[in-house]
Order: C-alpha cells, then structure tokens, then sequence
C-alpha cells in the first residue's frame, strides 16, 4: 500500500506477501518536490505487515515512511515481521532531501531479513528500525518499542547522526548490534533496555538518564539479564509479547528505576526500564 496523503488513520490493517514494502508512506507525484506537498499527520495504528518480499530480495520493508514523507506521521501499536529488508526504514537521500520527524510508539519488530517460511536474503539489511541514512539529518522519535531477533541491528541511525530520542525501548537477541549508533550523534537515550545482542551496544549521545545498555567503554548503573524477565519466550507473530515475553519479573531491579519522560505513563513510583510497564 502506498500511502501518499494527508490526515488518514491507517488502523487495524495487515500488510502482507508483496512484492515490495508492506506500507509505504511517500509522495505520489514526483514533481512534488517541496515537504509540505509530501503525505502529512497520519496515524498508523495497531497493523502489522510481515513477509513482504521484493524479486530482488533486499528492499521490501515492513513499513517504509522513506525518501519523500512529510510531517506528523505517526505508528502506534504496530508490528512489523518477517520482511526481506528492514522491519521499519526512514531512509532519506541527499536529492529529495530530509523527511519529516517520524514517530513510532508502542511498535515491536523482530525476525526481519528472513520470511516466515524461513527464507532470507545476503542483500536484505536486515535491521529492525533503521532510522535515517547517512548525511541527513532527522531527529527521529522511538519510545515503548522492541526489536528482537532481527539480522543485523535492533535500532540503528544507519548514519543519521542527529539528535534522535529513544525512550523507554527494550532490544533483545539481534543478529549484529541491539542499539547501533555512528560517530557524531547527538541521540538522547532514557530509559532503555538491551539484552543478548550479538555485539555489545554501540552508543553515542547523551546518556545521562539512567538505561541498562552494554556499551563496554560506558559504565551502566543497571545491567539486564535473564532473572528480570517473566520469560525470553516470545509469544505469536503479531503480539509477541501477550505472553509476558520481555515483561520484567516481579523485584527486578529496573522496576521503577527510570526517569520521567515525554509521552510516557507509568504505574510505580518512576518509569520502570524499557518498553513494557509492570503492573
């Protein structure tokens, strides 16, 4: 699906086996050459896309609001699987120039760069949300988020060394990095989780709000390890965690260690670490 216009709510839909992105948020004309021509303040809301996969195996992303998307646009409560390329990817390119800020809140990606069927790809990127790309800058924003099981990175600025904010997101057992970020950013992390990565994380920006990351060259108050989770099983495809996966276990230490943020709610006494609150 090709989104290409202004003030839509996309809910409850689900994107699957095309030949190129399941979503796609983008102008329609390209004579469009201007951001405030391009698709604005829409809301994707509770869809998931998931084995999408183009002839060339390496470009169909889940959801693709890339190269010529507006302001506003919103994903919230969204599951992106099995894809070819990329769970998320908010590409830019230096002709086009940048996009709009992009939101994603309350989304989990996991298991991009292969199909269901077991397929993958040597060409796909095989990353969970890829953010950017390299030379154009947009401050992105990722909160209540989890990406896991993905082929390469969980959460990557693919060179988009802005001032992106992740917020309260929880990364677990992905291929490459679970957090990977490039020389020069001014990214802003609160909150955040990272478990079993196949590299330690590679951070850069502010780290003053307290998180349980695995930078080596950073010392980290809190450290995650299997005792703070309910259970490391995911549960199906398009709710993964609706079986307690990745929820933290009762008297886990990143229970209310958190700090207030924008656009969080919490339970405790502070936000607890990482994208889902205990009870």
């Amino acid at each position: 699906m090709l989104l290409a216009g202004n003030n839509n709510i996309i809910e409850e839909c689900v994107f699957r086996y095309n030949r190129d992105s399941g979503l796609q948020v983008s102008r329609v004309n390209s004579n469009y050459d201007d951001i405030s021509e391009w698709p604005s303040n829409n809301l994707i809301l509770k869809s998931e896309s998931h084995d999408n996969s183009d002839s060339d195996h390496e470009d169909a992303d889940g959801f693709a609001p890339k190269l010529t998307v507006g302001k506003g646009n919103i994903f919230r409560g969204c599951v992106s699987h099995h894809n070819i390329d990329d769970g998320w990817d908010l590409y830019a390119k230096s002709e086009t120039g940048p996009i709009g800020v992009v939101t994603i809140e309350d989304c989990i990606d996991h298991n991009n760069g292969m199909l269901s069927d077991g397929n993958t790809s040597g060409s796909g990127d095989k990353n969970g949300f890829k953010l950017g790309s390299s030379g154009i800058y947009v401050d992105h924003i990722v909160r209540r988020s989890i990406a896991f099981n993905n082929g390469k990175h969980g959460f990557t600025d693919n060179g988009n060394t802005s001032s992106i904010k992740f917020i309260n997101n929880t990364a677990y057992n992905n291929g490459e990095y679970n957090f990977h970020r490039c020389d020069g950013a001014s990214h802003v992390f609160i909150n955040n989780v990272s478990f079993a990565g196949g590299h330690t994380d590679r951070i850069v920006g502010d780290i003053s709000a307290p998180n349980a990351l695995t930078e080596d060259d950073l010392y980290w108050y809190y450290i995650a390890d299997e005792s703070d989770f309910v259970t490391l099983t995911p549960g199906i495809d398009s709710d993964p965690s609706s079986n307690g996966f990745l929820h933290l276990k009762y008297g886990s230490d990143l229970i209310d260690a958190g700090v207030a943020a924008e656009g969080i709610e919490y339970n405790g006494s502070a936000p607890d670490l990482g994208a889902i609150e205990s009870d």
